[in-house]
């Protein structure tokens, strides 16, 4: 069985021991993102109203107008609720390390073998529009030189650290 890391987990980021590993879990909720959630339900909640309102009792037929706005309120819904419940779950078992976002369908998932890593780093970025904006992210090298993103968009430079010194010592 793999090895249990030592440190405490920086808030956020949860750890829990499976039969066959240890899942690491980030919870993309942030605060940041109450605005997007509320714009949602107000976008939304017009377009309800206005095809209410003035769509329907026109009964021209031709509903295709509201096709635009519903699809931007659709996605704008999917994108706030994703980063509202949504989580990056990192599994490590004795064969692969594993990513995926959960419980809403979101991509860049994947799945590395053990016997292809080369090794775990950490990247640090600063927003070229907002230099306020800093975020890490955590990388798998694999022997034959492709890069694999493991997360990204961590909100400190601890939470990348974390990740990849677990990583670490659970490899070994």
């Amino acid at each position: 069985m793999l090895p249990v890391s030592e440190g405490v987990p920086p808030p956020g980021i949860t750890v829990k021991r499976t039969i066959e590993g240890f899942v690491l879990s980030k919870s993309w909720f942030h605060y940041s993102h109450l605005p997007t959630l509320f714009l949602a339900v107000a976008w939304n909640g017009f377009v309800v109203y206005w095809f209410l309102k003035y769509v329907i009792p026109t009964k021209s037929g031709s509903h295709l107008v509201v096709l635009i706005p519903f699809a931007i309120g659709l996605a704008l819904a999917y994108f706030a609720l994703a980063k509202a419940i949504n989580s990056t779950r990192i599994t490590i078992s004795n064969k692969s390390i594993k990513v995926s976002a959960k419980p809403i369908p979101w991509s860049g998932g994947a799945e590395v073998l053990l016997s292809r890593i080369h090794k775990i780093t950490t990247s640090y970025d600063v927003s070229v529009s907002n230099p306020l904006i800093q975020t890490s992210s955590v990388f798998i090298e694999e022997h034959d030189g492709c890069k694999c993103r493991i997360i990204s968009d961590l909100e400190t430079t601890k939470h990348a650290y974390f990740i990849q010194q677990f990583i670490e010592k659970n490899l070994n």
